[in-house]
C-alpha cells in the first residue's frame, strides 16, 4: 500500500462530496472498421487488462483513515463483449457506458467493452482519473500496447 498523491487526494475529495459523479470518468470510444477482427480486439484489450498494474488499483484507507492504493492483481477486469445493431450501440455508448466508480475498492476502477455492430466495431474504455489521465489512455493504452497487443495475436 502506498498513499495518495496529492493530485489523487484532489480526486478522492470531489469523489468522496459527490460519490454519483461522471466527472472524474475518462471515457473513449474508438471506432474500427468491421475488417478489424472484433474477437482479436477483444482479446488484445483484455490482454492489456490483464497485465497493466494500473488498472488492477484499489483504493482503502490505511490504520489512520487516510485514503492509499494497492495493485491488487487478483481483481478480474473484464472486457465485455456485446452484439448489437448500430442504434442501439450508440444508445449504449450515450446513456449507459460511462457511469459512476465506486472507488471505495469494490470494483475495478476501468471498464472496457467491445461492441460489434453490423456497420462498426467499438472500442469502449472507461477510467477512472483517480488512477490514470488522459495521455495514459491515448498514448500508453490505445498507443502503444492496444497495436502491440493485437498484432501479437494475429
Amino acid at each position: 500500500m502506498y498513499p495518495l498523491s496529492s493530485s489523487q487526494m484532489g480526486i478522492y475529495a470531489g469523489w468522496a462530496a459527490y460519490p454519483q459523479t461522471t466527472g472524474y470518468n475518462l471515457p473513449a470510444v474508438v471506432p474500427f472498421p468491421c475488417t478489424v477482427d472484433a474477437d482479436r480486439l477483444a482479446a488484445a484489450m483484455q490482454q492489456i487488462a490483464d497485465m497493466r498494474e494500473v488498472l488492477h488499483t484499489r483504493i482503502c484507507t490505511d490504520a489512520e483513515g487516510r485514503p492509499c492504493q494497492y495493485a491488487d492483481m487478483q481483481m478480474s477486469v473484464v472486457v465485455q463483449r456485446m452484439q448489437t445493431g448500430e442504434y442501439e450501440a450508440q444508445h449504449y455508448i450515450a446513456h449507459d457506458f460511462v457511469r459512476p466508480f465506486a472507488i471505495d475498492g469494490s470494483e475495478p476502477l476501468a471498464r472496457f467493452a467491445v461492441i460489434v455492430t453490423p456497420q462498426h466495431h467499438y472500442l469502449l474504455i472507461d477510467i477512472h482519473h483517480i488512477i490514470a489521465d488522459g495521455l495514459t489512455i491515448v498514448h500508453s493504452l490505445l498507443g502503444i500496447d492496444l497495436p502491440r497487443a493485437y498484432t501479437s495475436l494475429g
